[in-house]
Formats: C-alpha cells, sequence, structure tokens
C-alpha cells in the first residue's frame, strides 16, 4: 500500500475539537506538550506525518517526518493550505498571550518549549502583529504595572530571574532571537544593555547575551556594548 502524507491542517482539524478546550492543561503536561509544539510546526509546514500499510500485526505505521526530509514528490507547500490552519495558529497565539500565569508558561519546563516554538513560527511566518502582540504579553509579565506597550517603566526585578533560570534563559533567547526589531531593542536597552558583565559571568544568562549580541545590527551599537561590557 502506497504512503500517504496528510496535510498538517487536515491532521489538526482531527484533533481540534478535542484539545481546543484543553490548550492550557495541554501546553503545562509532558507528554502532550509535545503534540502542541508539533501542531506548531505543521502548520507552519516544517513537519508533516506519513502514514504506511499495516505491519505483520495490522498496526499502521506513522513517522513523523520534518519537511527537509521528505521527498519532493511528498512535501508541500504551506500555500496550499486552507484559511482555517491561520486560524488556529492565532487561537494558540491567544492561548499564549492570555495564560493566567505567563512567568509560568515562560519558564516552565513544559510550557515553555511551547511558547519558544510559537515565537519562532510568527518569525518564519512574518507575522510581526501577532509576534509583538505576544512579546507584549510576555513583558508586561515583568512590570508591576498594567502597561502594554515597548515603552514600559523600570521593570521589576523578575526579568532578572528569567534570564538566570535555567529554563527560563532559553526563553528569553527565543524572545530576543525572534522578536522583531523594535521588540528586540527594547527587550536589550532594558533588560541587557547595563547588566552585560553581570550576566556573561551566570551560568544560563550567559548565554542570553551572546544570543543578543549576536543579533544588534549595527557598529555603532556593538561598540556601545563593548564599553558597557568594559566600565562594568
Amino acid at each position: 500500500m502506497p504512503s500517504v502524507v496528510t496535510a498538517p491542517s487536515v491532521l489538526f482539524a482531527n484533533v481540534l475539537k478535542t484539545l481546543e478546550p484543553r490548550w492550557q492543561m495541554l501546553i503545562d503536561a509532558q507528554h502532550s506538550s509535545f503534540l502542541v509544539r508539533d501542531l506548531i510546526l505543521m502548520l507552519e509546514g516544517k513537519i508533516t506525518f506519513e502514514f504506511k500499510g499495516g505491519n505483520a500485526f495490522g498496526e499502521e505505521q506513522v513517522r513523523r517526518r520534518r519537511a527537509t526530509e521528505m521527498p519532493e514528490s511528498t512535501s508541500f507547500d504551506r500555500a496550499h493550505l486552507p484559511p482555517v490552519a491561520d486560524q488556529h495558529l492565532r487561537e494558540l497565539v491567544q492561548v499564549m498571550q492570555n495564560h493566567p500565569q505567563p512567568r509560568h508558561l515562560m519558564t516552565y519546563a513544559f510550557a515553555a518549549p511551547c511558547l519558544q516554538q510559537l515565537l519562532s513560527t510568527l518569525k518564519n511566518l512574518q507575522w510581526w502583529t501577532e509576534s509583538n502582540q505576544l512579546m507584549a504579553s510576555l513583558l508586561q509579565a515583568t512590570f508591576d504595572t498594567d502597561t502594554q506597550t515597548f515603552d514600559a517603566p523600570k521593570p521589576s526585578s523578575w526579568i532578572g530571574r528569567l534570564i538566570r533560570d535555567r529554563q527560563g534563559s532559553h526563553t528569553a533567547e527565543a524572545m530576543i532571537r525572534h522578536s522583531s526589531p523594535e521588540a528586540f531593542q527594547y527587550f536589550f536597552d532594558q533588560h541587557l544593555k547595563n547588566k552585560l558583565w553581570n550576566l556573561t559571568k551566570h551560568e544560563y544568562a550567559n548565554f542570553t547575551v551572546q544570543t543578543a549580541l549576536e543579533r544588534l545590527n549595527s557598529i555603532e551599537t556593538i561598540e556601545a556594548a563593548m564599553k558597557n561590557l568594559k566600565a562594568t
């Protein structure tokens, strides 16, 4: 029996009715969080599933495949996905934005990788409006006020704990690597610029600093950062 490759939106739709009311629970649980990450990748067009005929025991074989592994005859273009795929992805963005415990979302071992994958997908799809909205809601969690813009007041000390946290540092890296230029500049200026020396000495935070320095896009900005590093 020849293999059949299903489009991401088809597989997503088959499980959506069951999963949708339970997104928050799925994001927080160990094994289901892997499913959520796969669903995000499927809607981005990065992975699909190959179904093969039954084996000797009559069991259907399923293989998860990245798009880069697939032969040209079975690969697909995301442009062929129906509009409902975008709707599902935006629903996931809303779930992340409205998470009742955003600090938990950014640092919890199972939930944080889902958030990190979503930030990556939004960048790859160039959904900057959704990306900025999600970044604003995440940054909001680091403040003690109700502001929702990048022109926020002085942050609380919690952002320092995020950057120094084993899982939180990965989230901070994703926020830096996948955010829009204005969101990145805000994050750098507010949370990193004047703390480079102390952060570079920390076992987890130093990776966040490296990611930020890699993204600085002008000689003047890099030189200013290096002067700040030497001065501290």
